[in-house]
């Protein structure tokens, strides 16, 4: 017929959620390249100390909402393991991601948590947790779960059902 179409699946799968957040919305949610600030092996301490810059770069790409990717998950396996600890318990994982979450607000971002999910299957098994790696992975789930109680914060819980106990 004269007409060809190339579609790079390949490549597509390999742009991680923002790509898939596109494709599964059928396009009413997109997630631009340019705007994917995740860079993968960063721990919350990590995503921290960048995050002036995504939100200097959200802003210019002209993006009112953020949406957070766990943004604990590599603590979970990071050597030592962070404290789960709370808000105001400096270097610890909650404080860490509350400090990330009030730094996108107060730049006038809406926040989409999509909360902490399992880590590991037993094709995937070094990234498998358990004991404190995994009470903390469940509090840091619970934690961004409560955060839903306040305004301009929202949060997707795709595994609310799966129990993550030891």
């Amino acid at each position: 017929n004269g007409k060809s179409v190339s579609i790079n699946v390949i490549n597509r799968q390999t742009r991680g959620v923002g790509t898939w957040i596109d494709f599964l919305t059928k396009g009413a949610v997109r997630c631009p390249t340019t705007l994917n600030f995740g860079v993968g092996g960063n721990t919350s301490s990590q995503i921290l100390a960048r995050t002036p810059q995504s939100i200097a770069a959200a802003q210019a790409g002209g993006a009112s909402v953020v949406i957070l990717l766990g943004c604990m998950t590599n603590d979970c396996t990071a050597s030592p393991i962070p404290p789960l600890g709370a808000v105001g318990t400096s270097g610890s994982i909650i404080d860490n991601l509350y400090q990330i979450q009030q730094m996108w607000l107060a730049a006038g971002f809406v926040v989409i948590w999509i909360a902490e999910l399992p880590r590991g299957n037993a094709s995937f098994s070094g990234s498998i947790v358990s004991g404190t790696a995994l009470q903390n992975l469940a509090g840091a789930e619970q934690w961004q779960a409560s955060q839903a109680n306040n305004i301009n914060i929202f949060c997707v819980r795709p595994w609310s059902n799966i129990s993550m106990v030891d």
